[in-house]
């Protein structure tokens, strides 16, 4: 198999391949949906998973749900301020 491989690596000239790549670009723009994924899995990758920078107030929301009185929520200064 490694065999097979290397002798079709040794057929494929760069030229060839940036030629495959502008039509495989063309597919693409032509709004063709496999043609996207390839392009995009191959240029841009998988997207990667959204980091919360700042889950302060989604953490103190929890902790709220999470008790039962109103004396409980309070004695967790929030920093809410009373209007």
């Amino acid at each position: 198999m490694a065999q097979l491989r290397a002798a079709l690596l040794q057929s494929v000239t760069q030229a060839d391949i940036r030629e495959i790549g502008q039509g495989l670009v063309k597919l693409a723009k032509n709004g063709d949906m496999p043609a996207i994924k390839m392009l995009l899995s191959y240029t841009v990758g998988a997207p990667t998973q959204a980091i919360a920078t700042d889950t302060t107030a989604v953490d103190a929301m929890e902790a709220a749900n999470r008790l039962h009185t109103a004396e409980q929520i309070a004695q967790l200064n929030l920093g809410f301020r009373e209007y």
